[in-house]
């Protein structure tokens, strides 16, 4: 009966690879719907696209070795509950706080969030209004291994500018 010898050899290196990340700030499209409860409150939702771009250092033993960009895309929903008051005419300023969750595209983690923000409006037409709205938020983490900005720095400002559909 033949018999097979394996034999094997354990080296030991002390070589160090490390990865720096270099977050971009986030970039962010929706498209919203406010339903008016009252002349004051309203509720707010809609659909976002985010997109995370982050450039990576690659480095073993402290030298560079490679350079590269990650792009991570997401579709999310937010829901918002907002307080407006009207300050002159047309010009109205507001207070929002809520919720987001939004899917990572190609990849399982989830991301949810909570926000606030105080803005103010201009509508161009009982429907339509412009808006300026300067925020902050807090992203949980997702339990991935992917480094993100949201994961390295949970608390994040932002700033929305757009066109709000009121119905």
């Amino acid at each position: 009966i033949p018999i097979t010898v394996y034999d094997t050899v354990t080296t030991k290196t002390n070589t160090l690879i490390d990865h720096e990340y270099s977050h971009h700030q986030p970039i962010r499209f929706g498209l919203m719907f406010l339903y008016r409860l009252n002349d004051h409150w309203s509720l707010e939702s809609g659909l976002s696209y985010t997109r995370l771009l982050s450039d990576i250092t690659t480095r073993v033993d402290g030298q560079v070795t490679a350079v590269s960009e990650q792009r991570l895309h997401y579709i999310g929903i937010p829901l918002n509950l907002g307080y407006q008051f009207r300050i002159y005419r047309r010009v109205g300023m507001y207070v929002k706080a809520g919720g987001s969750v939004e899917k990572m595209l190609n990849a399982s983690p989830w991301q949810f969030s909570l926000n606030s923000a105080a803005g103010v409006n201009y509508e161009l037409t009982d429907r339509f209004s412009l808006y300026f709205e300067p925020g902050v938020g807090y992203y949980f983490n997702d339990g991935s291994s992917i480094s993100t900005l949201y994961k390295d720095h949970p608390l994040n400002y932002n700033l929305s500018i757009g066109l709000r559909i009121s119905l």
